[in-house]
């Protein structure tokens, strides 16, 4: 994917600066993010003592279009990689289900009253601006545990 500095700077300024996702202000070295993601294919490469993954062609080549542009602080953009926006918001939701079943840190964190799961759906910042906040009824049911939040 090559955009034009001319259309990086229209990505930039689709929210103010701030990621789509969290809301947070984009870094100096922040990501154009596809929407609905293009995948590539994944060809292992084996060397001598190892392997890496090296990306291949776009499989949804039509999807790298402007329109599916969005800007991303690089731990949204990272963390969503090629799940859709429905799937990601499922396994953001699952969070706080996450840390309580495999980091002990947590779950005293939660005994001691240091941080609280606070049922919150996951609403990404590009919806609360846009008031399409729309949640899919599967992101909703597979909600087990909630958010979570340190307490003040």
């Amino acid at each position: 994917m090559t955009i034009s500095k001319a259309q990086r700077a229209s990505v930039f300024a689709m929210f103010d600066g701030k990621c789509a996702y969290c809301g947070q202000p984009l870094p100096e070295r922040w990501h154009v993010d596809h929407l609905e993601p293009v995948e590539r294919d994944l060809k292992v490469v084996r060397g001598e003592r190892s392997w890496k993954l090296v990306s291949g062609a776009p499989l949804r080549p039509e999807r790298d279009v402007p329109s599916n542009y969005m800007p991303s602080c690089p731990p949204c953009n990272i963390d969503k990689h090629a799940m859709s926006l429905e799937a990601w918001r499922v396994k953001l939701q699952r969070t706080c289900k996450v840390l309580a079943d495999n980091y002990p840190t947590y779950r005293h964190a939660l005994r001691f009253g240091l941080a609280v799961e606070t049922g919150v759906q996951v609403v990404f910042h590009f919806e609360r601006v846009s008031g399409t906040a729309a949640h899919s009824h599967s992101a909703r049911a597979n909600n087990t545990s909630g958010d979570c939040a340190l307490a003040d």
